[in-house]
């Protein structure tokens, strides 16, 4: 007879902790990592204690387990022989288009994918992401969009397990993944109507869907358009069904909030900017009267200083 497995013993270290009026003492306030921020986002950044016990308490779970190991596998066999592998979604159609995903038997992961509308023939692989998987402990696709116009895919993926995700822009006609992907994002965005901007949700150091930002898709800065300042609010993003408005909710288990933002040539909205900066100056430069020159000063200032009030990153006003 084998010895029986020997659980692991978690060291005590007393901690006094005084709440509401109240003083209690934790042995094991310890496993709670103090950079436990960073560890969401990495989870590799745990500190090494915590992470040296957490494996001795799986290696022990596993060690009790382990006679009960091939009935594990003969369930999950049987599980697994009543499941299409080889599945698929019904196709979507979209414009020339028709989008799906499928699965390969025996992979983990799904392939985004197109055709022509009727050409069951014509596949065309957006992403793999059982390929894009190899390597890591852990990876997941979030959202996964096309653009309107049909040139672009873009998708949202966590390959540390941390709900903090990258949005990477793929290029159809190239192939290429474009440069400067979105960062620390819940994995949820939308595509302008016209194509030409992402808007996206970013996380907070909390794990808070706390902002709405928007870039154009081939390169620049993020805009931030949107903030909630309430800690217990969380913000998402979409767009209507007529393509006419971006929307952003806020809400939490009781109140929501939508806000809608006119998608017609967003970019608009910067060409008026800049011809306001130049009105302004205009004013402040080419008055024949001292008090019509100071007329343009508060708004001069609100440009200068609320930029992203007007869909700028800049303007001409902070030089």
């Amino acid at each position: 007879m084998t010895d029986a497995p020997v659980p692991p013993v978690a060291a005590k270290a007393p901690k006094r902790i005084e709440q509401l009026g109240r003083v209690r003492v934790d042995d094991y306030a310890w496993l709670k990592d103090d950079n436990w921020r960073a560890v969401m986002q990495d989870p590799s950044a745990v500190r090494a204690d915590i992470r040296a016990h957490l494996e001795a308490e799986n290696a022990y779970t596993d060690a009790v387990l382990a006679d009960v190991k091939p009935l594990q596998d003969a369930l999950f066999a049987e599980m697994r022989g009543r499941i299409k592998e080889d599945d698929a979604s019904l196709p979507v159609p979209d414009g020339a288009f028709e989008y799906y995903t499928r699965h390969d038997a025996g992979a983990q992961h799904p392939i985004y994918a197109r055709r022509p509308r009727g050409d069951e023939a014509g596949e065309e692989i957006l992403i793999d992401v059982e390929a894009l998987a190899k390597g890591h402990a852990f990876f997941q696709v979030g959202g996964a969009e096309h653009s309107p116009d049909h040139s672009l895919f873009a998708y949202a993926a966590d390959d540390q397990g941390s709900e903090y995700y990258t949005i990477y822009v793929k290029d159809l006609t190239t192939g290429e993944v474009l440069p400067g992907p979105v960062t620390q994002s819940t994995g949820d965005f939308v595509f302008s109507p016209d194509g030409k901007w992402l808007f996206w949700v970013w996380r907070d150091e909390n794990a808070r869907s706390a902002k709405i930002f928007r870039r154009l898709v081939r390169g620049s800065e993020d805009v931030e358009v949107y903030a909630e300042p309430d800690p217990g609010m969380f913000v998402g993003v979409g767009v209507t069904q007529s393509r006419s408005y971006i929307v952003i909710t806020s809400g939490d288990h009781e109140t929501s909030e939508t806000r809608l933002i006119a998608a017609t040539d967003l970019g608009a909205r910067e060409e008026q900017a800049r011809l306001l900066v130049d009105l302004c100056d205009t004013m402040q430069y080419g008055s024949l009267c001292a008090l019509g020159g100071m007329t343009s000063y508060p708004v001069t200032s609100a440009l200068k200083h609320f930029p992203a009030d007007f869909g700028l990153a800049h303007t001409e006003a902070d030089q």
